[in-house]
């Protein structure tokens, strides 16, 4: 009663802060060390534009020209950016879900590449929201729907792992119907185009390619750090783990997420990365129970 009697009181004033029926905090932090958040989820209650009542607050002022994530709904056709995005959701009948909105999180960075963790048992332990991903693209809306193999990367399953490495620059994204871009002003360097990653709950009645994870899915699921030597590398290269797996296959993506080589039968765990260009790239090794080791290097 007290409580009802303050926001009532209050009410010109202020909104009173409501209990989400789903969010979670992601984080980012780029080579340098500098960290950003953004916090998503949806509730019944909640529109697609601002709400004051779920703790959002429009941001109008530019992008910090070194480091700065903003997150925009999808729907909200005003474009506006808040550091907390809560989205419309509606009740799905049969399934015991709520219809789950995309987010878009537009991050500007001096420094590449951005680490993106989250709170993986929020998804794990939540069927309604376990097939979540994140992406650095909208491939599959644009072409799909793709076969679990082939979805395009880079795509984070949130229940299965709490970090993905993003490259999110010109360079490594060129302009394309599937990147996701903004044009925002950064501070004392005016329009530039920002780009985001698109952050999609499951949806229990559709398509997402993590619609394999359940509760009895285990760590061999989930990517642990896999390490690389010499690192800036002219070519060969070693690479082990912490817990002295043996790797059967290894993939290696370019900074666009694309899949550039697959090995299997790796001997002596080492590769060759001669005949690729220079740049950054992503190792994703898995061994013979299925466990995957990820880690990145520069090609010299």
């Amino acid at each position: 009663m007290l409580i009802l009697w303050l926001c009532l009181a209050l009410w010109s004033h202020l909104y009173c802060q409501q209990t989400t029926l789903f969010q979670v905090v992601i984080q980012f932090e780029d080579a340098v060390g500098n960290k950003d958040s953004v916090t998503v989820g949806y509730d019944p209650d909640a529109t697609f534009g601002i709400d004051a009542e779920f703790g959002e607050a429009e941001i109008t002022v530019p992008f910090d020209s070194v480091f700065e994530v903003r997150g925009m709904s999808r729907f909200d056709f005003d474009q506006k950016f808040s550091k907390v995005i809560i989205d419309e959701s509606d009740f799905i009948f049969g399934l015991n879900c709520y219809g789950e909105p995309i987010v878009y999180l537009f991050v500007w960075s001096k420094y590449q590449p951005v680490t993106v963790k989250w709170d993986s048992s929020l998804f794990l332990n939540d069927v309604c929201v376990r097939s979540s991903f994140i992406s650095n693209h909208q491939e599959d809306e644009v072409a799909g729907p793709f076969d679990l193999d082939e979805f395009p990367p880079i795509c984070a399953c949130m229940a299965a792992q709490s970090l993905q490495y993003f490259e999110l620059s010109e360079e490594a994204l060129p302009p394309e119907n599937s990147t996701i871009t903004f044009n925002a002003e950064v501070e004392g360097m005016g329009n530039q185009v920002i780009y985001g990653l698109r952050f999609k709950p499951s949806d229990p009645g559709g398509y997402t390619p993590c619609y394999w994870i359940t509760t009895d899915t285990e760590e061999p699921f989930a990517a642990a750090p896999l390490s690389i030597s010499p690192n800036p590398s002219h070519g060969l290269v070693k690479i082990t783990s912490g817990e002295h797996a043996t790797f059967e296959q290894l993939k290696i993506f370019d900074a666009t997420g694309h899949l550039v080589r697959s090995i299997s039968g790796i001997k002596n765990s080492e590769t060759d990365l001669s005949g690729l260009p220079n740049g950054i790239y992503q190792l994703q090794a898995q061994d013979r129970d299925g466990k995957r080791y990820v880690g990145r290097v520069v090609k010299l």
